[in-house]
């Protein structure tokens, strides 16, 4: 028999049909990661599936996310990249160069890349806020494809969306097709002009379309 057992058991008489939530802050309480694996094999046995608890968290939590995403009005969209060999990053909006330049940290780049996606997302935030609109939609587009995991070293997109209390999307675009590609290759720099950034309703975007 499992060697938290009798805690488990416990553990259920109080809370007979735990969240994922409730599982994790249970399992922590055994103090060692030795405890938690232990500790989840005997909720295993009594029913309970917290990878399973996880998953269905996760959907959830995504259900309501994109039930939000549907409510929103506006929206800014920005494209991002970077290039290592010359440490240059850029941020265009459609045809239109929003900011260009070095970052003058010599990045890898990775970590440039992601140097460029949260530079466009705190763009995007400052115009958002300089109107007065919270809790809208910013859409980054980057032929960086590993950000769009939002996992590992890019989920620190989660917790700029936990922070700036915008909607982040990013998307993918193939290198050869990158609008913000040239601006990373040519000499000189430009500063955020922030009366060329669009703020786009989508509801009437809906209607153009």
């Amino acid at each position: 028999m499992g060697k938290y057992l009798s805690e488990v058991k416990n553990f259920l008489i109080e809370k007979p049909a735990p969240t994922y939530g409730e599982c994790v802050s249970f399992l922590l309480g055994f103090g060692s990661a030795a405890g938690y694996s232990s500790g989840r094999k005997d909720l295993l046995l009594l029913g309970i599936d917290v990878n399973a608890l996880k998953f269905a968290r996760k959907a959830d939590l995504e259900v309501k996310r994109e039930s939000k995403v549907a409510a929103l009005s506006h929206v800014i969209r920005l494209t991002t990249d970077f290039a290592s060999k010359y440490d240059k990053f850029a941020i265009v909006q459609g045809n239109t160069v929003i900011t260009f330049g070095k970052s003058f940290e010599d990045l890898e780049q990775s970590r440039g890349e992601m140097f460029a996606v949260i530079r466009a997302i705190e763009i995007a935030a400052a115009t958002f806020a300089n109107k007065g609109m919270f809790g809208q939609k910013i859409e980054i587009t980057t032929d960086a494809k590993w950000i769009c995991s939002r996992s590992g070293k890019a989920s620190v997109i989660n917790d700029l969306e936990r922070k700036t209390g915008h909607i982040i999307h990013i998307k993918w675009i193939p290198g050869v097709e990158n609008p913000a590609d040239y601006y990373t290759r040519i000499v000189g720099y430009q500063a955020v002009i922030s009366p060329t950034i669009e703020i786009i309703e989508e509801s009437e975007e809906s209607n153009a379309a």
